[in-house]
């Protein structure tokens, strides 16, 4: 029985102005709008969101929260700490939060719930965000950029009656050095 033997080399790449502050293509701000239509229950419910990016994290504010059918309500956080998130209803829509999220990479998939007389919509992504070195990207590693700042996704929520969610998470603004 041979044995072989390899050597494994790691090459880390870093980018340019990892640890000297903000990257020059680092997203300061972004902001989210998040549509669920159900026909089968004749709703329409809407979440818009400013997330402003901080050294240690975010600074989230809910700006308007809306919903055909009376008596809705929503939570929204990150799945790595989705305990942390924020809730509020038609009736008091407007919250903020701040989230304390360490170092320079981490991957964090905003997820919404929201509930309607007599059914909810569990888990409903509201925004991709994945941070290596200090720069935001996108699902698939794209990163967010001045010609291509948004996220998008529209998708058949499981296990509703073919109700959609359309989610629109944007860099809107940009660090400039």
């Amino acid at each position: 029985m041979e044995t072989f033997l390899m050597d494994i080399i790691f090459i880390y790449i870093l980018s340019p102005g990892v640890g000297l502050g903000w990257h020059s293509r680092s997203c300061m701000d972004f902001k989210s709008t998040t549509k669920i239509a159900d026909p089968s229950k004749n709703a329409t419910v809407t979440l818009n969101a400013d997330y402003g990016v901080i050294p240690i994290g975010y600074n989230i504010t809910i700006t308007s929260f809306t919903s055909s059918l009376n008596e809705s309500a929503y939570r929204l956080g990150p799945n790595i700490h989705f305990w942390r998130g924020v809730g509020g209803n038609t009736e008091n829509p407007v919250q903020n939060f701040g989230l304390k999220i360490g170092g320079p990479s981490y991957q964090i998939e905003w997820t919404l719930d929201i509930s309607v007389p007599g059914y909810a919509y569990k888990r409903i992504i509201a925004g991709e965000l994945i941070r290596r070195n200090g720069i935001f990207y996108k699902d698939d590693s794209i990163p967010y950029t001045v010609t291509d700042p948004c996220f998008k996704r529209t998708y058949t929520i499981p296990y509703s009656n073919n109700a959609t969610a359309a989610t629109e998470f944007c860099c809107t603004l940009f660090a400039i050095k």
